[in-house]
C-alpha cells in the first residue's frame, strides 16, 4: 500500500523541483552568455497577431502569479486590448525576456508587496513594463545594470546566490528585435523594467513577413 506523501514532505519535493529548474535556467542563461559573446544565439522569427502575443504572456504571468501568492505579494495584471497589428518575434526568446522580468521582481519584492504588469500599444510600438515594491537599485550601479555578469551591491546582499546574466540576456534579445529596454528605480522604493518592440502596422507587410 503506497502511503500518501504528507504536507512537509510535498513541500520538500516542490522545494527541491524549484531549485532543480533554477538551477537548469542558470546553466541556460550561462550558455546564452557564450553564444551571445560569438554572435551564436540562434533566433527563430515568426509573425503573431497581437492577441497571440497576449495569449502568450497571460501563459508565463498565470504561473509565476502562483509563486508570487505563495509570498503574499499582490500581481496586477493589465494587458492592452489588442489591435488589428502583427508582431514579428522570436517567440521563445521575448517570453524568456518577460519570465526573467518577472522572476527578478518576485525575487527582490519582500512579503507582502505588490507587482504590476502592463502592456501598451502606442504607435508603431508594443510596451511591456513590469513594476514592484522591491529594493530597487543603487544609483551607483544603474549604469551597469544590463552588464554581464554584473549584480547590483543590495542584490548581492539580499542573495548572494546568482550570476548577474539575466538582464544581460533580456537587453540582448530585445535589441535583436531592433527594441529597447530601460528602467527607472528607486533605492528600497520599488524598480520598473520597460521594453519596446516595433509592430507591423500595414497589413500588405504582415502578409508579406509571413511568406
Amino acid at each position: 500500500m503506497i502511503k500518501e506523501a504528507t504536507e512537509n514532505e510535498k513541500e520538500s519535493l516542490t522545494r527541491l523541483y524549484t531549485e532543480d529548474v533554477r538551477a537548469l535556467d542558470a546553466v541556460e542563461h550561462l550558455l546564452d552568455v557564450s553564444r551571445a559573446s560569438m554572435d551564436k544565439i540562434i533566433f527563430s522569427f515568426d509573425v503573431f497577431t497581437m492577441k497571440d502575443v497576449n495569449g502568450f504572456i497571460k501563459s508565463v504571468t498565470d504561473t509565476l502569479s502562483l509563486q508570487a501568492k505563495e509570498k503574499n505579494i499582490s500581481v496586477d495584471i493589465q494587458l492592452s486590448n489588442p489591435s488589428q497589428n502583427s508582431i514579428k518575434i522570436d517567440k521563445t526568446k521575448i517570453l524568456l525576456a518577460i519570465e526573467t522580468l518577472f522572476e527578478n521582481t518576485l525575487l527582490y519584492t519582500p512579503n507582502g508587496g505588490s507587482i504590476k504588469i502592463v502592456t501598451e500599444e502606442k504607435q508603431s510600438s508594443f510596451f511591456f513594463s513590469v513594476s514592484d515594491t522591491g529594493i530597487g537599485i543603487l544609483d551607483k550601479d544603474k549604469s551597469k545594470i544590463f552588464s554581464q555578469f554584473f549584480r547590483g551591491e543590495n542584490a548581492r546582499h539580499k542573495f548572494p546566490d546568482g550570476f548577474g546574466v539575466g538582464l544581460y540576456i533580456v537587453k540582448i534579445f530585445v535589441e535583436k528585435h531592433d527594441g529597447k529596454v530601460w528602467f527607472t528605480s528607486k533605492e528600497g522604493v520599488g524598480t520598473t523594467f520597460t521594453f519596446k518592440l516595433p509592430m507591423i502596422t500595414n497589413p500588405t507587410e504582415s502578409f508579406f513577413e509571413k511568406i
